[in-house]
């Protein structure tokens, strides 16, 4: 009975319990009905039976949920015996929900959660102390279905935080004093599951610490009246480091004007006030007071910064309170051109013109070249010209300006992967405030929605989307001004609105305004293909199957709609479950799309070079091709899957990339393909043939063996598509059939971010093809 899992031996047991069904999901639903059918028809002695059998419920539903066949039968059993434990079936629906949110927990609770759980039926909560800067704290009462970003948002409202969207600038880090490292926090990460990991491993010393990541949405005015006093000092404490570290001083032509020495002055004695120090600051006080750029100069001498902030403290300052004194440095220091910037080091930028090394300032309104000791501008990119940033290992290429004929530049430099992060969430804030104006504002001539959408509003209902924004910018096209940037948008949402197909992304709405279009697509939450070839090296033939009749269905879908894709590569597929054997792929990214039927034939040159056809390359798209362009770019894509490296390597053959795409030179060497099956690779050669006149057709590839004899993987293929229509009839609670297990549960984790890390000929090294990875 349930009480003997709550019992002596709780922790233990409903470990055992947790860890077999993340190894075999197809027991969950059986599970679930036989805690059902005990809490139904209960006979045991003990009082409390059919409490701690709710307890167990909840305890499980906080990493698992029924599968969508159980799910209306199971949610109906809750709400049916609401009345009868309240509380208790209130927190396994608070549970249930939470996991069908965020996907669940990952680890199993420890003993001291299960006894909190036990003891207290509500749920199971316990303080947990949050730091600000200033060595100030906020303490939640946490519970075990909380993630990160409801932490966030009880921390901002806290801190008297009333914009949503500002929630989204802050997050929160765990800091270890022993090991002196930091990790940022995923905003679906359950905090029990963090502490669970550091009690597991001993770890005692850690802290929870919220800060600001950007500054979007920056008060206008700093004052006591909106804000309380904790906001005013986190602000505070938060930006006195930066000031001190010099970070945000320009010295222009690396000297220091009479204004921003006044400044200085002014902000220096404000600290002092802030500080609540009775008298002048001696000399010695006055280098803690002075950012470490300033003392480097030699044009001011110690006595005329102590006397001018002497001046400014006599003057008014010191007559203000503590925290009138910081809301006037707060609202000094927003005044300045870098505020709110922050700042990495580049070893080394490929343009000339751009000195190295400098910094690169990321902040609200796009991305600064700075000089490394004066802090004065190089270079400016504002957002909207922003096409994409790739990040290889210590490097990242920001690619600017024309869509097709962009300017590239590539930086060195260590934190590659958090400036991307950092860029990739300013983009996903902007755009979401974008779309919440776009919401409120009335004025038809200034803005136009699109045709309303088949789907339900993502915005109206306060789902997780993602915002694709695109400047409405002329751009040329093999030299000739022959589009602009608005057909093109247009030509990719009137394509998308009329896709509906499981492997196909979803668009909901598209937002047309004068200067940009606004397309709110479904968020996929799983990353790029791109980026689990990176962290596999390679799949195995089973997988590689699994994924690879997804994108073929979804292609075959397009073609069958007269649509061509134009642009298939991994990063254009992307997948719903970190798990790669239950995802489902979502192929995206049509802006290189077009209508085509049988008379009418594609002339444009454009796409990813290494997944380019032949007869694409060989005409400079100056000549006609067809929807087997498509074909040739899935044969790549399969190659890689299988080895892990691309057919075509520049670096090893010394060959021209063009050339062997063109003359179809790649090889099967025995020393990475012996374990891949004779099918699979008479698949690659019918489909990487190079007259496209005896490539394989879309309904050809789906029909040969390699894909069609595999019915266990058409079975699983069919399951991850149409999950609603694999099982036809529904258990009972009471007498538990094995059919009610037949569908797995995945989880997901948010992996949203704008990058793309191609893999080419750079990725191969002399002698020997690489694999594709970091």
């Amino acid at each position: 009975m349930a009480e003997q899992m709550l019992w002596r031996h709780a922790s233990s047991t409903t470990w055992h319990l947790l860890q077999n069904t993340h190894k075999h999901r197809t027991l969950i639903d059986e599970i679930l009905c036989q805690i059902i059918k005990q809490l139904t028809d209960n006979k045991s002695i003990k009082i409390d039976s059919v409490q701690r059998g709710w307890k167990l419920l909840a305890i499980v539903l906080n990493y698992f949920i029924p599968s969508e066949h159980l799910q209306p039968y199971f949610i109906k059993y809750l709400h049916d015996n609401r009345s009868k434990n309240e509380k208790l079936v209130q927190l396994c629906l608070n549970h249930y929900e939470q996991t069908l949110k965020y996907g669940g927990r990952k680890n199993t609770p420890s003993k001291a959660e299960i006894g909190l759980l036990a003891a207290n039926g509500q749920n199971g909560g316990k303080n947990q102390t949050f730091l600000l800067p200033g060595g100030f704290s906020l303490t939640l009462l946490a519970t075990p279905s909380m993630v990160m970003d409801d932490c966030l948002n009880l921390l901002c409202e806290r801190l008297n935080i009333s914009n949503t969207l500002e929630n989204d600038e802050y997050s929160i880090f765990i800091v270890i004093t022993s090991g002196h490292s930091s990790r940022l926090l995923n905003p679906a990460e359950y905090l029990f599951d963090i502490i669970s990991e550091c009690a597991r491993a001993n770890i005692i010393d850690f802290h929870l610490i919220i800060k600001r990541m950007l500054w979007f949405n920056i008060p206008f005015v700093f004052n006591n009246n909106n804000q309380s006093e904790m906001f005013i000092n986190f602000m505070y404490h938060q930006l006195i480091p930066e000031l001190l570290e010099g970070t945000m001083i320009i010295l222009n032509n690396n000297h220091l004007s009479d204004k921003l020495m006044q400044e200085i002055s002014l902000m220096a004695a404000l600290q002092y006030r802030a500080s609540n120090k009775i008298g002048l600051p001696s000399m010695r006080e006055v280098k803690h007071l002075l950012p470490a750029t300033v003392l480097k100069l030699k044009s001011v001498r110690p006595q005329e910064w102590t006397a001018a902030i002497h001046d400014r403290l006599c003057a008014f300052v010191e007559s203000m309170s503590t925290i009138e004194a910081k809301i006037k440095f707060l609202n000094l220091i927003k005044t300045w051109p870098l505020f709110g910037t922050t700042f990495f080091t580049v070893q080394s930028v490929d343009d000339p013109s751009i000195r190295s090394p400098c910094l690169i300032g990321i902040y609200k309104n796009g991305i600064l070249f700075l000089d490394l000791d004066t802090r004065e501008t190089l270079f400016t990119i504002p957002y909207d010209n922003v096409v994409s940033i790739r990040r290889h290992q210590a490097t990242i290429d920001i690619k600017y300006g024309s869509l097709n004929q962009p300017h590239i530049l590539q930086c060195q430099l260590d934190r590659a992967q958090d400036l991307v992060a950092l860029s990739g969430r300013y983009l996903s804030l902007i755009g979401r405030s974008l779309t919440s104006a776009l919401e409120r504002k009335s004025d038809t001539q200034q803005i136009h929605r699109s045709l309303t959408s088949t789907y339900d509003d993502p915005i109206s209902t306060c789902d997780r989307f993602a915002m694709k924004i695109i400047a409405k910018k002329h751009f040329t096209l093999m030299g000739t001004q022959a589009h602009t940037f608005n057909q093109q948008i247009q030509s990719e949402c009137s394509i998308l609105r009329g896709l509906n197909h499981p492997c196909i992304i979803r668009v909901y709405d598209v937002y047309d305004t004068p200067e940009a279009v606004y397309i709110v697509l479904e968020l996929v939450e799983g990353g790029e293909l791109f980026d689990r070839i990176v962290a596999n090296g390679q799949f195995d033939e089973t997988t590689s199957k699994f994924l690879f009749r997804q994108m073929c269905l979804g292609v075959k879908y397009l073609h069958d709609h007269s649509i061509t894709h134009r642009d298939l590569k991994p990063e254009n597929v992307l997948l719903t479950s970190p798990d790669t054997n239950e995802t489902l792929i979502k192929i995206t990214d049509f802006g290189l799309s077009r209508f085509i039927n049988e008379t009418t034939l594609m002339k444009t040159f454009c796409g990813t070079p290494n997944y380019l056809a032949p007869e694409v390359l060989s005409t400079h798209g100056e000549a006609s091709y067809t929807n087997k362009v498509d074909v040739w770019s899935l044969g790549v894509i399969l190659y890689i899957c299988l080895v892990g490296y691309p057919p075509f390597s520049e670096s090893i053959s010394g060959i021209p990339l063009n050339d062997q795409i063109i003359k179809g030179l790649y090889t099967f060497p025995d020393e990475f393909w012996s374990e891949v099956s004779a099918p699979a690779k008479d698949l690659i050669r019918k489909m990487m043939c190079v007259d496209p006149a005896t490539r394989l057709t879309m309904n050809a590839v789906l029909e040969h063996p390699w894909l069609a004899d595999d019915h266990d993987n058409t079975a699983r293929v069919d399951k991850i598509m149409y999950p609603s229509t694999v099982i036809s009839t529904p258990p009972t609670i009471k007498s538990v059939k094995r059919s009610a297990c037949d569908d797995d549960t995945s989880t997901s984790e948010p992996c949203t971010k704008e990058v793309e890390e191609t893999p080419t000929e750079s990725n191969t090294s002399s002698g020997r093809p690489k694999r594709v990875k970091h």
